[in-house]
């Protein structure tokens, strides 16, 4: 044979190894991604399995909210409970003086006397667990939502 022909076998014969080993590495990556898709569409089943757990939760926990105050309406009478200076407390516990929302020395508050204060702010039994029951019901759905929002993260790092 031919020393050309022979180089020539030679040349045709690498050309197909390489191309074969080619394919084999794009075959190995579309596998490879073709897992991580399936991986992400699985963890996106899960994270949407849990929004309608923590949807479903809520739903119940609202419903339990309005029948406790249909309940607390007939199990209250209306009477005061809380004076003004307790409500004027509580109303400023958490307040922050100069912010936005509440800027110190509100001319408003300045123009009306203490007493004026008084009689108008108090809080009837109906009042308090009205609250009790807002803050019980919100703490409920927050909680719920951390800690999903905590096992979605925690699963993210497995």
């Amino acid at each position: 044979m031919n020393a050309y022909v022979v180089l020539a076998l030679i040349a045709i014969a690498s050309a197909l190894s390489f191309f074969a080993g080619q394919g084999a590495k794009e075959r190995e990556q579309l596998k490879a991604e073709k897992q991580a898709s399936e991986q992400r569409e699985r963890k996106e089943r899960e994270y949407r399995k849990r929004g309608q757990e923590h949807e479903a939760i809520v739903g119940t926990l609202t419903a339990q909210r309005d029948d406790a105050r249909q309940k607390l309406a007939t199990a209250t009478t209306g009477r005061r409970c809380l004076e003004s200076r307790a409500v004027r407390v509580l109303n400023t516990a958490d307040r922050v003086p100069g912010t936005a929302e509440q800027p110190t020395g509100a001319p408003e508050a300045a123009e009306r006397s203490e007493s004026q204060r008084d009689q108008e702010a108090f809080a009837t039994d109906r009042d308090v667990s009205e609250a009790i029951l807002e803050c019980r019901v919100e703490y409920k759905k927050i909680s719920d939502q951390l800690n999903a929002i905590i096992d979605i993260e925690l699963s993210r790092t497995k």
